[in-house]
């Protein structure tokens, strides 16, 4: 089957970007921002190990979309988001920018798409997936916790 369905999801990219000035301190502290190992990722890592979970692995190129943490033997896909570049509806942190608005707008869409695309292929392959948003793991992260060993624990 060759149809538009099997070919890999790309979010559309823009032809020209608009330029804008931006302050130092801005610049380094967007060039600064990782996408692995996050202080959220690592908060969530340790406390899964401390509460006993073992067997997982991390950002793996063998499963689709690289979740930051999979439980491949019972087919858990975890992912972390930050709430500002996923564009949480339930707190302050994603909103979208006052500068370059646009390109914000545009950007946290495609990581949208990308996150709802990445979730329905794991679907199709027989995943159960995971969404730990940055704001629920601060909040409270025995509950994190407790959500992901219940889920761990219905392996079938």
């Amino acid at each position: 089957m060759s149809g538009v369905e099997d070919r890999p999801y790309r979010y559309p990219r823009r032809d020209r970007r608009e330029t804008f000035i931006v302050a130092e301190g801005t610049r380094k502290s967007m060039r600064s921002n990782k996408s692995r190992d996050t202080s959220i990722e690592m908060l969530v890592r340790r406390a899964a190990w401390a509460a006993g979970m073992r067997g997982y692995r991390v950002h793996s190129r063998l499963v689709i979309g690289r979740p930051d943490m999979v439980f491949s033997r019972y087919k858990v896909a975890v992912f972390i988001h930050g709430c500002y570049w996923h564009g949480c509806q339930s707190c302050g942190r994603g909103r979208i920018p006052k500068t370059n608005v646009s390109y914000w707008t545009e950007k946290i869409a495609a990581n949208q798409a990308r996150d709802r695309y990445v979730a329905e292929q794991l679907s199709a392959q027989g995943y159960r997936i995971v969404v730990l948003w940055e704001c629920e793991v601060l909040g409270d992260l025995p509950a994190c916790v407790g959500r992901l060993r219940a889920l761990l624990r219905e392996h079938p």
